[in-house]
C-alpha cells in the first residue's frame, strides 16, 4: 500500500469474514482506518483492526437499501469526522 493511504478511511462491505475481513486486516496493517459494512457481526474484524493500531467501526448495512447505506455514511462521518 502506498504511503499516501495512511490515516485514510476505507469502507469495506462484507467485512465480517472471508475476503472482506482479510482486506480490512491488511489495510489496517498499512495504516488505514476501517469502516465495516455487513449484515453479519463484524466485531472480530473491528478487534483485528484495533489490534493493528487503527480505528474501526462496525455498521450493520444492507447495501441494497438506500436508507441503510445513508446510515452507514452517517456513522462513518460521525466516527471519523469526515
Amino acid at each position: 500500500m502506498a504511503k499516501g493511504h495512511k490515516d485514510k478511511v476505507a469502507v469495506i462491505t462484507g467485512a465480517a469474514g472471508g475476503i472482506g475481513q482479510a482486506f480490512a486486516k491488511r489495510l489496517a496493517e498499512d495504516g488505514v482506518h476501517i469502516a465495516t459494512a455487513d449484515l453479519g457481526d463484524s466485531s472480530a474484524t473491528v478487534k483485528m483492526v484495533e489490534a493493528a493500531g487503527r480505528q474501526a467501526i462496525a455498521v450493520k448495512c444492507d447495501v441494497a437499501s438506500e436508507g441503510s447505506v445513508a446510515g452507514l455514511a452517517k456513522g462513518v462521518r460521525n466516527k471519523f469526522r469526515c
